[in-house]
């Protein structure tokens, strides 16, 4: 009905690096990028591909911090990532020796050159917009995003164990019914096609919470039948309700941990969209 749904990052300004192009000219966490280069600016992709492109070129910059607009100049440092097929000819490459890759510390070989201002996108900045297409592209779009959302918590899992990002980070990309009750809000103000696309969303991820093997889940219940089956012999009923009770308030003191989470977001004015 109303296309592909599609959620991004806005050009918002996250955490900024000392001691970089971006420092020394004065960006600051929570600035959004409206243009570089005369280019109106309207995705952090969008920001960064711009700025990956410029390495040791000066770009002009125009930023928003409150009600307030200022422009600034630039020279994004040059940073080197290792070449793949993916960006053959996005980039400027080149080869490193032996005695070139030592003084870098890196790995002899290929490389792309890649332009770096030092700030991170804020990743908590995040809304939807839909683009046009065909009826089979949006059935295949949705099916790749129900598999990706489905198993986005479990990335999450992974990237926190990986180190990717901090436990203060998930936390604060989370949280219970009031938070889940604001975003319905904010989505409401941004039209029926948003608030039905993050509806769907919400459906997918309580979806594969309720059926995660953790007890007083459904994917509790359902992995000890399949136990019983295999062992073929039941648990003891009794047992089984000590466990799936001691997981019922372990899941009610998550639901109070996040809810105070989100009563403080809501008292602070933060908004998710």
């Amino acid at each position: 009905v109303f296309g592909l749904g599609e959620m991004y990052l806005k050009p918002k300004i996250g955490k900024v690096m000392p001691d970089t192009p971006a420092y020394r000219i004065g960006l600051k966490e929570g600035d959004f990028i409206t243009s570089i280069n005369g280019k109106s600016i309207t995705d952090a992709m969008e920001m960064i591909d711009i700025i990956h492109e410029n390495p040791g070129k000066e770009i002009t910059i125009k930023a928003k911090r409150g009600e307030d607009f200022y422009t600034r100049k630039a020279v994004p440092n040059e940073y080197l990532i290792p070449f793949s097929e993916k960006i053959d000819g996005k980039y400027r490459t080149v080869e490193l020796d032996a005695d070139e890759a030592k003084k870098k510390n890196l790995e002899p070989g290929k490389y792309a050159v890649i332009g770096m201002l030092g700030f991170r996108p804020d990743t908590k900045s995040m809304d939807i917009r839909f683009n046009r297409a065909s009826f089979g592209a949006v059935i295949v779009d949705t099916a790749d995003k129900t598999w990706k959302f489905s198993i986005s918590p479990f990335m999450a899992i992974s990237m926190l164990f990986n180190k990717q990002i901090s436990s203060k980070e998930l936390v604060e990309g989370s949280s219970g019914p009031v938070g889940i009750g604001q975003m319905f809000f904010e989505m409401y103000n941004k039209g029926i096609p948003a608030l039905v696309y993050f509806l769907a969303i919400i459906n997918v991820l309580i979806g594969v919470f309720n059926l995660i093997p953790f007890p007083a889940l459904d994917g509790c219940r359902a992995f000890v039948i399949a136990i019983a089956w295999i062992r073929r012999k039941d648990f003891d009923p009794e047992k089984e309700g000590i466990v799936h009770t001691v997981g019922f308030w372990i899941l009610m003191l998550l639901v109070l941990f996040f809810t105070y989470n989100d009563i403080v977001r809501l008292i602070k004015g933060i908004k998710f969209f």
